[in-house]
């Protein structure tokens, strides 16, 4: 599992507490129930990338024990941020790392979780990414970035108290569940009430 974290200027303080937060959960910190599966383990090879304008550090350890998981938890706790952003370059530099990986362990499984809050302003472009990501070997591009699960609320217009807004907009959702599209990742949700 490779791991590229967003240490650009924007980051600082409570999005940078926040990211530290959830990799320390992932490092076994979390003890509720669903922490408990939603963690590292043992025999995992995981890579960890700082960056900001340009990978800024790089850190691969195999979780064997809890001193990997203390090392990993270091790297992460640094303060060295970049003034930009580049997201394409990092996620190409990545890409090189994963190519290699699975040239030298065909059959391994790889994914790539990106964690950032902003917009690529820095390195390459997204053109040049995708015809950099084109050029990789077939079993590199069959690595794709990890996503997370997504929730589509779904609900009926007629008969509601107040008109529905055309954009997204925060509120909360009870509601039956539908569907769940595993390969999109996406639970369906029927909205029955809405509280904005």
């Amino acid at each position: 599992m490779v791991f590229l974290l967003d240490f650009s200027g924007s980051m600082r303080g409570r999005r940078i507490a926040q990211l530290r937060e959830t990799f320390d959960g992932l490092s076994g910190a979390d003890d509720s129930r669903s922490g408990k599966f939603v963690r590292f383990y043992r025999g995992e090879s995981l890579t960890v990338m700082r960056f900001g304008g340009r990978v800024l550090a790089e850190r691969s350890v195999t979780y064997d024990g809890q001193r990997e998981l203390d090392r990993l938890r270091g790297f992460v706790a640094a303060d060295d941020f970049g003034d930009s952003t580049a997201i394409w370059s990092t996620l190409d530099h990545a890409y090189q790392e994963v190519a290699t990986v699975v040239h030298d362990r065909p059959g391994q499984a790889v994914s790539i979780v990106l964690m950032t809050d902003g917009e690529n302003n820095a390195g390459m472009d997204l053109d040049a990414f995708i015809r950099r990501y084109g050029a990789r070997p077939q079993a590199a591009r069959a690595v794709r970035p990890a996503r997370s699960a997504r929730v589509r609320v779904t609900c009926a217009t007629e008969g509601l108290r107040n008109q529905v807004p055309q954009r997204a907009f925060s509120a909360r959702c009870l509601g039956k569940v539908q569907d769940w599209n595993a390969e999109d990742a996406v639970l369906e949700v029927q909205a029955m009430a809405i509280f904005r």
